[in-house]
């Protein structure tokens, strides 16, 4: 049985205003596993494009310059696909072992991608530019999710879904990997960085980066 994967780019109306020329989207149309798809009447955002990728596409995330669009497949290998915003053309695969991967982030600086997979517990870091994964990190959890970074890019934090904690990860090593845990309750399925206390909403407290406060989404 065949399946057929793929994700759409939507744009709102005023950057829909600076689309490629006609020139361009005729490029885009004749392209294989790329068309422009159509937008139903009264939607808020116009649909871009509607791109054939690999299976179980489980997150998209924006480069910081916005020219490529990163997606994470849970159905992997391949982990990972990189995609052109303007034209839709596939700019590189990645393996990250023998699974696939569940969620992309960007460092402050936009020279590193941190990539989740669940089945290893793991963090990768990967080279924007050149796509090398230059460190892979453990979690020392269980099937782990959602990532994110501190202001400084020091402090990586991951939830664990099945695990029921987030791990603190320092990347400069200076940390004791059995500090890494913190208690989150049951099912952290998530992260989220809160600037003022009173938007908790009885989500848990993890901690702070010196900036903000990080707390764990549960299901």
């Amino acid at each position: 049985m065949l399946t057929f994967f793929a994700l759409a780019l939507l744009s709102s109306p005023a950057w829909a205003s600076d689309a490629p020329s006609s020139h361009a989207q005729d490029t885009v149309s004749s392209m294989e596993g790329v068309e422009r798809c159509s937008s139903p009447e009264g939607q808020l955002v116009d649909c871009h494009l509607r791109i054939a990728c690999g299976p179980g596409p489980k997150g998209v995330a924006f480069s910081p310059d916005s020219q490529q669009i990163w997606v994470s497949l849970l159905g992997g290998p391949p982990s990972i696909e990189v995609y052109s915003v303007s034209t839709g053309a596939k700019i590189h695969s990645l393996n990250l072992g023998d699974n696939g991967a569940v969620e992309v982030l960007f460092s402050p600086d936009g020279r590193t991608a941190f990539v989740s997979q669940m089945e290893t517990a793991s963090v990768y870091e990967i080279d924007t530019q050149t796509f090398a994964v230059n460190a892979q990190h453990s979690t020392r959890s269980t099937w782990s999710k959602v990532v994110e970074s501190s202001h400084d890019g020091r402090w990586l934090y991951v939830s664990n879904w099945i695990g029921n904690d987030v791990s603190r990860i320092d990347r400069t090593g200076e940390e004791r990997p059995e500090d890494r845990r913190l208690h989150a309750g049951r099912h952290a399925d998530g992260l989220e960085r809160v600037e003022e206390p009173e938007e908790r909403d009885g989500r848990g407290a993890l901690g702070d980066d010196g900036q903000a406060e990080l707390v764990a989404h549960r299901d």
